[in-house]
């Protein structure tokens, strides 16, 4: 199955324009930041920028979907993970060099078309994202 495929039959659970809430603050079911980045050729596939992201955002009370912790299948398993999570998010935080990962690609132009906002994993964490 090719990735683009899946993208079709992926449907928003979040409407665009609702807001990302903290866990813990109001909801009991928080709606999501997913992480997004490269790992695909890099050392570790850059899993410790991801623990280090999920972490930091946890801190601050952010529920967060990393996909480093996935597991490790193949890019198109992967994939067919992802987008599902990808779909269900609130929000994506990039992570540097997320504009040269083929996969980082296919999440952030998922997250467009279906009106998921994308900010720099920074602007997240400084607030800076809505």
């Amino acid at each position: 199955m090719q990735i683009f495929d899946l993208v079709a039959h992926l449907r928003p659970r979040w409407l665009p324009g609702q807001h990302v809430v903290p866990a813990g603050r109001g909801r009991s079911m928080s709606p999501y930041i997913y992480l997004c980045g490269p790992m695909t050729g890099l050392p570790e596939y850059n899993y410790p920028a991801f623990h280090a992201a999920a972490a930091a955002l946890r801190a601050h009370g952010w529920h967060v979907v990393n996909p480093a912790e996935n597991g490790e299948p193949t890019w198109d398993d992967w994939m067919a993970v992802s987008l599902p999570q990808v779909r269900g998010a609130a929000l994506l935080a990039l992570l540097p060099g997320w504009h040269q990962s083929r996969g980082a690609q296919a999440e952030v132009s998922l997250a467009n078309d279906l009106g998921i906002p994308c900010y720099p994993v920074q602007d997240v964490l400084a607030g800076e994202a809505w």
